[in-house]
């Protein structure tokens, strides 16, 4: 996706919630799994360190009632720049973990993850025009009540094809046009949950 967007754009709007934290096991196999793309060099190469804490509004707005979330990330980057027909397109690759902790009336869950995700390859369209195809793969994302309850957790890879624009320059970054394969292996029941089962684990008691 030309570059390290990952970190900063992946959002969980699918998922139990939607994470504006961080839109992070298996470092061992994806290093096997996941070489690098032939003819690319080191472009950039950062460390990710992240903290905050503010009040979520689109899961207030959702459950009728103020949420605050805490969220802390880190992590490695290296974005990779391609050569020849590729030179205006950059590969991320990333190994991320973050913790999210959503609060309201007393009560809290938590979000957590563990990924490695990587663009492994990218194919001219014309243009500023490629299709780029990613891997994510590990544990990106455990939800937990207060208790420390596993109730919800996806694990295993998931394959993505996409058409971006990187506008024919020599920098990461770009415009999103369209998804053209996603595949799933691996249980990733996050996929199909619903925003509003986030509520019931921080409503009010009832008097």
């Amino acid at each position: 996706m030309k570059g390290a967007g990952n970190v900063a754009t992946r959002t969980r709007a699918q998922k139990f919630t939607v994470s504006a934290a961080i839109s992070t096991a298996v470092f061992a196999l994806v290093a096997v799994l996941l070489p690098s793309p032939a003819g690319a060099t080191i472009f950039d190469r950062f460390s990710v360190e992240e903290a905050d804490s503010f009040v979520f509004e689109p899961l207030s707005d959702i459950c009728g009632f103020e949420v605050q979330l805490t969220f802390e990330a880190s992590g490695n980057v290296i974005i990779r720049e391609g050569k020849g027909k590729l030179d205006s397109a950059f590969f991320a690759h990333e190994k991320i973990s973050y913790t999210e902790t959503y609060s309201a009336n007393g009560k809290y869950f938590t979000i957590s993850g563990n990924l490695v995700f990587q663009e492994t390859r990218a194919v001219p369209l014309g243009g500023g025009l490629f299709e780029f195809s990613s891997i994510e793969a590990g544990q990106p994302y455990t939800v937990r009540d207060m208790d420390g309850k596993v109730l919800l957790r996806d694990r295993g890879v998931i394959a993505s094809t996409i058409v971006f624009d990187t506008l024919g320059d020599d920098v990461p970054g770009g415009t999103f046009i369209e998804q053209v394969d996603f595949r799933v292996a691996g249980p990733h029941p996050g996929l199909d949950a619903d925003p509003t089962q986030a509520c019931s684990l921080l409503a009010p008691d009832l008097a």
